[in-house]
């Protein structure tokens, strides 16, 4: 039984999202749990129905920044973007979006992130595991993500004992 993931960002995706996807996969490898990703843009019907099931809307850092009057120098964010200080490995791709992401792209849009709940914004990427939304706002610590990929196997795996001894008729 795979574990449900789900990623909501832009589309196509920011750095931010992008690296999500590729800390979820390589995280749920190393710890040879399956896994299901569903990329979702933050403007369907499928995110505005999430956000509004916890009284939100999903938006992202430039939607914070306006919302909550939070100055951000776009013009940084970009060059961060496009010249990373801190490389990532994770990147199959060098030319790839992901690759764009580094630790400083997320610092400065932490304002923003920091904002984001007060202002009603679930902020991109957000990170959804069995249903729970676990992370928005930033790039999580890896150590987060294979605490939650845990959990959720364990609960998955409590799931089918419960099935299994139910059809066994225990």
């Amino acid at each position: 039984m795979a574990i449900e993931v789900k990623i909501i960002g832009t589309d196509p995706p920011c750095p931010r999202c992008a690296i999500v996807g590729y800390l979820i996969s390589e995280t749920a490898e190393e710890l040879h749990v399956a896994i299901s990703i569903d990329h979702i843009s933050y403007e369907t019907e499928r995110a505005i129905r999430i956000g509004r099931s916890i009284n939100m809307t999903v938006g992202t850092a430039k939607h914070v920044a306006w919302d909550a009057g939070i100055m951000v120098d776009w013009m940084a964010v970009h060059r961060i973007a496009e010249n990373p200080p801190s490389p990532q490995r994770l990147c199959k791709d060098p030319r790839g979006i992901a690759c764009k992401w580094s630790p400083e792209l997320d610092e400065i849009l932490r304002p923003c992130e920091k904002a984001a709940f007060e202002a009603g914004i679930l902020m991109t990427p957000v990170l959804i595991i069995d249903s729970v939304i676990v992370h928005s706002g930033s790039v999580p610590a890896r150590a987060q993500v294979k605490d939650w990929l845990l959990q959720a196997k364990g609960n998955a795996t409590a799931k089918i004992s419960v099935q299994q001894k139910r059809a066994a008729g225990l």
